[in-house]
């Protein structure tokens, strides 16, 4: 016959036996959980990015966490610039296009939103101009973290408007010239008819 701390003993280890495999239970079904949770927000991203890949203007996103280089590059931004995501991702942008801002970089990262035009540099060389849009990304704590740029390429657009503009002053000169002529011719006419009179 056991004994009663004998029987104690194997009460509490059965006891213990079973406390723990409720624990396990309950920490794999935490672990079911989260992998379910995980695996719907990465199927949330997935969706995200290919309506953000869809999309024809440039879209990328830089963050501090890497150091304010590019974390995410979509296809637009490939298709514009030439770099597809594996050259660009980890590579600050400032440097990757060569870009030509307004304003003090520093200054355009302190704005919530910021939109202007911006000069860059596509992988063949080439400069375009964007019309740019920066929003900037905020931790749960409302800590900047990085920027989203969105950017419009406007190079013909800005090529038509000088065109247009180069074509108007022509024109205008034209048209002064045009006026002097004529002035001269009828200066020159009523100079002789008043010869003429006299």
């Amino acid at each position: 016959a056991l004994g009663e701390s004998t029987r104690r003993s194997i009460a509490k280890r059965e006891k213990a036996e079973q406390d723990l495999l409720r624990a396990h239970e309950e920490l794999e079904q935490r672990v079911r959980e989260r992998t379910a949770d995980l695996q719907k927000r990465t199927a949330e991203v997935i969706e995200k990015a290919t309506l953000l890949d869809l999309a024809n203007d440039a879209i990328f996103i830089k963050t501090k966490i890497s150091g304010n280089g590019i974390s995410y590059w979509n296809k637009g931004a490939e298709r514009l610039y030439g770099w597809t995501a594996s050259d660009a991702l980890g590579r600050n942008p400032a440097e990757l296009l060569r870009t030509s801002y307004p304003i003090p970089l520093a200054e355009i990262e302190q704005h919530e939103v910021w939109e202007g035009e911006l000069s860059h540099s596509t992988r063949d060389g080439r400069r375009i101009i964007v019309a740019s849009r920066w929003t900037t990304l905020r931790n749960e704590s409302g800590q900047p973290i990085g920027w989203m740029e969105i950017n419009t390429d406007i190079t013909d657009r800005k090529r038509a408007e000088n065109a247009a503009r180069s074509l108007s002053g022509r024109i205008l000169n034209l048209q002064d010239d045009e006026r002097r002529r004529i002035a001269r011719g009828l200066h020159d006419s009523l100079g002789q008819y008043l010869a003429a009179l006299k």
